[in-house]
């Protein structure tokens, strides 16, 4: 497990090399977000390949700081390029962090294959012939 310095980004181990799973806890920060971002980059370059990323949402805060839902959609635009096949979020009975990454998908207008579910157990069973 690797965390942000704040420990509100965490990393799971994956059970496949080609699947990173992320998780976030409260007010996730600027800074924690290019944290992450980077480390996923960094954990994609292990793939070669189709990449899969399974977003944990349902214990973070909205994200309400214009500056990163630009940082989020951003980054959605460049998954594609990057390798990305599919996202997973784990958003729990939130509908708020559900409608938040849609909104980042929409801003991004990016063909990645994505789906919603209640847990990163259920997101990890969706991706398991990936």
């Amino acid at each position: 497990m690797n965390e942000s310095q704040s420990r509100t980004v965490v990393f799971y181990d994956s059970p496949k090399k080609n699947i990173i799973i992320t998780d976030g806890f409260g007010k996730v920060s600027k800074e924690d977000i290019i944290w992450m971002i980077d480390e996923v980059r960094r954990g994609v370059k292990q793939t070669n390949g189709k990449w899969a990323w399974i977003v944990g949402c349902d214990k973070m805060d909205p994200i309400i700081d214009p500056e990163c839902q630009k940082i989020f959609a951003d980054l959605h635009k460049n998954l594609e390029s990057e390798g990305c096949a599919a996202i997973a979020y784990a958003v729990g009975k939130t509908v708020a962090m559900k409608v938040q990454a849609q909104r980042h998908r929409l801003q991004a207008n990016d063909k990645l294959v994505t789906e919603y579910f209640r847990t990163i157990e259920e997101a990890l069973e969706w991706l398991k012939d990936f």
